[in-house]
């Protein structure tokens, strides 16, 4: 009722438009999966953040762009996201330009105007993805001219402000010799980082570490509880190897049941698992 009475109100400036977009926050952080009329309520709260960002309010432009993403409120457009992340870039907001950068490079690919946006990202890169984004358009030469030593600056950047995707980079680029070790963190180190601050590459080169012996004593317990982390966060190969680990009875008795399910899941994630046992010398004989 109040949210509805402060939309009635119509703001017209962006300190009543960011009262709005605060009145919309709680309303959606106290929405539970089984509130009566959820939908409406959630077109509402997208309702009051276009209001808002109509207002000037650039934190509601933000809001506003990601129900678009996500069909929160509304129905799921990239182009409309694009949008209100533009506004909120255009007033201010370093999300909302990480956001629209984010587009631009991955969907749009239009690389100049990517390049572009993300700087207005990088005084409030909390987690790093500003900073990473921008790593990959050096590294590629995408939007700017390809300059490797800015691209490695970036990707400790992204780094150590938490971003696991630039950790796992750093741990590719030292473990290749393109750039040397960190005296304070190797290769391994990086590696270890990204898995435990979510990669899914690195998780899955972890139970490869540990299945090897690669850098850390073998331990075949340690690599099926990596690979099917890996597996569960959708990568297919670690789910093909974690079902190969229950068919040949890796740590004990083979288990059909289990590495059935976990073939099946290999080829729900698009892995070619077929192609997969040839390689091991596991396909059935034809």
């Amino acid at each position: 009722d109040v949210l509805k009475s402060m939309l009635s109100e119509e703001p017209s400036t962006s300190d009543e438009g960011l009262r709005l977009f605060f009145a919309a926050q709680n309303v959606r952080h106290g929405l539970l999966p089984d509130t009566p009329d959820r939908e409406t309520i959630e077109a509402l709260v997208f309702s009051a953040y276009v209001a808002g960002a109509g207002a000037g309010d650039p934190n509601s432009a933000c809001e506003a762009g990601k129900c678009c993403l996500l069909g929160y409120g509304t129905e799921s457009s990239q182009e409309r996201a694009m949008t209100f992340f533009s506004q909120g870039a255009e007033a201010g907001n370093c999300e909302s330009a990480y956001r629209a950068a984010h587009l631009l490079y991955w969907i749009r690919q239009d690389y100049s105007a990517a390049f572009e946006t993300v700087q207005k990202a990088l005084s409030v890169d909390l987690n790093g993805d500003a900073h990473y984004l921008q790593a990959l358009m050096f590294f590629h030469g995408r939007g700017c001219e390809a300059d490797f030593e800015q691209c490695v600056a970036q990707h400790r950047t992204a780094a150590e402000k938490g971003n696991a995707d630039a950790m796992f980079e750093l741990y590719v680029l030292m473990s290749t010799d393109r750039i040397a070790e960190d005296a304070e963190c190797t290769a391994m180190e990086w590696c270890t980082r990204a898995a435990n601050s979510g990669s899914v590459r690195a998780v899955y080169n972890m139970g490869t570490f540990y299945a090897s012996g690669r850098g850390m004593p073998k331990d075949m317990e340690k690599a099926l509880e990596w690979y099917t982390k890996a597996s569960y966060a959708g990568h297919g190969k670690a789910s093909a190897t974690v079902g190969v680990m229950h068919l040949t009875g890796a740590l004990g008795e083979a288990d059909e049941t289990a590495a059935e399910f976990f073939f099946e899941k290999s080829v729900q994630q698009g892995f070619d698992f077929d192609g997969f046992l040839k390689q091991m010398g596991l396909a059935p004989a034809e």
